[in-house]
């Protein structure tokens, strides 16, 4: 992993590729606690940078996301957030729409939550929801789910519900679901 960057671009993602299907179809112990241990998310990291060629930051992008299924990993994944919000707004749909698939499984943690509260996510995510890419959507409903669990982000997607509500009559099931779960959590009361 830690020679990774000196391959060429071609060979580096060929290996995040079958990093990603080892996560993807790995099993505990092994992972998380393997990629972990060997400083995955670190080494990922540098492959989120806007030099890098976006079929690498998609791949990568799906590593983070399925490795930050593990709690673990999660709590680790915070010190990307900011690149990942930056790659919300990347020109390539591919690369927006796993940006936010990544962002949903780290948005479950609280710390971030609160990061994410603290970045242009939502505005991001929201203008992400105008895209007609399914997984796109689906992505930013559910992050924008996990971020109104913060009081901060509540309170700005509380005015924004008509956004999430043109989603109820989604051909998509899942997606319907996404924005029922949606309104559900931010229009919570304690």
């Amino acid at each position: 992993m830690k020679n990774l960057k000196y391959e060429s671009y071609e060979i580096q993602n060929l290996i995040l590729n079958t990093i990603y299907y080892c996560i993807l179809r790995g099993k505990p112990p092994f992972i998380p606690y393997q990629p972990l241990k060997l400083n995955s998310l670190e080494i990922f990291s540098s492959f989120l940078e806007p030099h890098i060629p976006a079929k690498l930051k998609i791949t990568t992008e799906k590593c983070i996301m399925s490795l930050c299924v593990y709690n673990d990993a999660k709590a680790i994944a915070c010190g990307l957030i900011n690149k990942l919000v930056k790659l919300l707004i990347n020109r390539k749909r591919e690369v927006r729409t796993n940006a936010a698939g990544a962002l949903m499984n780290i948005s479950i943690n609280d710390d971030a939550k609160k990061l994410l509260s603290s970045t242009n996510a939502l505005s991001y995510l929201l203008d992400l929801l105008k895209d007609d890419h399914q997984d796109a959507i689906l992505y930013s409903l559910k992050t924008l789910t996990n971020m109104s669990e913060d009081y901060t982000s509540r309170n700005q997607l509380i005015h924004k519900l008509d956004e999430i509500e043109i989603f109820l009559d989604n051909s998509n099931p899942h997606i319907v679901n996404a924005a029922k779960q949606a309104l559900r959590t931010i229009n919570w009361k304690p």
